[in-house]
């Protein structure tokens, strides 16, 4: 009787059995391949959705935030004008809400480009100067005279100034740090989760050397990871964890909310995909055995 390379045979009476090749070694190999898988998915969900800063723009300049900070910011600017003697009719709603959506975007770019300086008062300093000499032309009130340039001039200084402070004292002054930090932190376990599947799949393939086996492992190593995946985002998506890290973001923390949920959610979605991949990869490993 041949025996072929890597196949060994035993005897009971009239039966004989075929021992594949190390089965407890390729378990271990499938619980570490499922390890990596998770790392790769979690990253890259986290990569596409709240370290995207595409994403975060895109959530931001939503009308609801956008009216909000636009509300906010007029109240701001109408307190500081009446302690400057400018009449209220000329810094009543100063500030639109096309600049306050040009301005949150150009914020929440320079957080993810992880910039020290993240606001540009000095452009918001122009934009309500524009918007404060068109009301005072309008109303027929000169602009050129010593009393209204003095006005206007500790108006803007005291508003470029209250809002350099504002935002230095919120939690979007150390935003840009964290972000950066967590970004290469990511990357880095993406990275690692990537070259551990390659080598955990090549020692897979030289111990097992059969392509029918290979796909059973690998569908058992996606199915078991995409659910532990999506198990833990679901949990984790629908407990009070989100909202109480949303809750440390103040006025922001609508927005952080929905940037979290969004997050799990598609944590959840690359879970569910593992599974469906891994059941393929399963059935076909499993046709080993019809062919036999």
């Amino acid at each position: 009787m041949l025996i072929e390379p890597g196949q060994t045979y035993r005897r009971t009476g009239k039966e004989r059995y075929t021992n594949e090749p190390g089965k407890s070694v390729s378990r271990y190999l499938v619980f570490f391949i499922g390890i990596a898988l998770m790392m790769i998915a979690g990253t890259y969900a986290l990569k596409n959705t709240i370290l995207n800063v595409k994403v975060a723009v895109s959530e931001v300049t939503k009308t609801v935030y956008v009216k909000q900070a636009t509300t906010t910011l007029n109240s701001v600017v109408a307190a500081l004008a009446s302690q400057n003697n400018i009449p209220s009719s000329l810094t009543s709603n100063l500030v639109t809400e096309s600049q306050v959506k040009t301005d949150l975007a150009s914020v929440t770019r320079n957080i993810y480009a992880g910039k020290s300086e993240i606001i540009d008062s000095a452009l918001i300093k122009k934009q309500i100067e524009q918007n404060l000499t068109k009301k005072a032309e309008s109303a027929g009130i000169s602009t050129d005279n010593a009393v209204y340039q003095s006005a206007q001039n500790t108006f803007l200084s005291g508003m470029s100034s209250y809002i350099t402070s504002k935002i230095s004292a919120t939690p979007a002054a150390k935003l840009a740090k964290v972000i950066a930090n967590v970004k290469k932190t990511n990357s880095l376990i993406f990275i690692i989760g990537i070259i551990s599947f390659i080598v955990l799949s090549l020692l897979l393939i030289i111990h097992d050397r059969n392509i029918f086996r290979i796909a059973y492992y690998w569908g058992i190593s996606a199915i078991w990871s995409g659910i532990v995946l999506a198990a833990v985002a679901f949990l984790i998506g629908n407990s009070e964890i989100p909202n109480k890290i949303a809750s440390m973001a103040d006025q922001a923390s609508g927005l952080i909310g929905t940037l979290l949920q969004i997050t799990f959610e598609q944590i959840q979605s690359y879970g569910l995909l593992l599974i469906a991949i891994g059941f393929v990869l399963l059935i076909l490993g499993l046709l080993r055995k019809i062919i036999r």
